[in-house]
């Protein structure tokens, strides 16, 4: 897990851009859909452009996404709708950057790459999901070494190694986020209550 630490350093690094993006007074909503179209675009560059130029994209994509929440809170513009939305969306928009990366292993006929991504892709959705699942239930779980923020992190810094390096941070998502949900899954089947 990223520390808190961290997180709060970055929300301060960005505060001159959200109070820039929050003087426009553009709805936090607008901001999550911008966050979307930098992810598909993202993932366009991961499949057909220079390899290592998809991490300016995926930059810009993950700023978008911390921005809509900031903004949100400092506007008075948090609502259920918008935080089902933001998650909505962040399922499609690292889906359309795992895509992008599995196209271009396709290309190029890496076929264990191409493996390594769908686990990826798979797994990184499934950590979302029993997550949410969890909740639920009332017991939701953080547990696991893998949220959405260390995965955005991990592909970054993949990245601009180059495609064959990358290939073994693709390996180790696929196994850390599969791992992530077999750690909540082991963590589930010990309640009582849910039995």
């Amino acid at each position: 897990m990223i520390p808190e630490s961290v997180k709060t350093q970055t929300r301060n690094l960005l505060k001159p851009l959200t109070d820039a993006v929050e003087q426009t007074k553009l709805p936090p909503n607008l901001l999550t859909y911008l966050g979307l179209i930098l992810s598909a675009l993202t993932g366009l560059v991961y499949w057909k452009g220079p390899f290592r130029f998809a991490s300016l994209f995926l930059l810009c994509a993950g700023i978008a996404d911390i921005l809509d929440g900031e903004v949100a809170r400092r506007s008075g513009q948090v609502t259920r709708f918008g935080a089902f939305l933001d998650s909505t969306l962040d399922r499609y928009s690292e889906s359309f950057i795992w895509l992008g990366i599995l196209l271009r292993y396709w290309s190029y006929e890496m076929v264990a790459a191409q493996i390594f991504a769908f686990f990826a892709l798979v797994g990184s959705l499934l950590v979302s999901y029993t997550r949410a699942r969890s909740s639920e239930m009332g017991h939701e779980t953080r547990l696991g070494p893998l949220e959405r923020p260390e995965r955005m992190v991990l592909i970054f810094i993949g990245t601009l190694f180059g495609m064959d390096v990358f290939v073994w941070f693709v390996l180790a998502l696929a196994v850390l986020t599969n791992l992530t949900v077999i750690v909540r899954i082991a963590y589930l089947s010990r309640q009582k209550e849910l039995r």
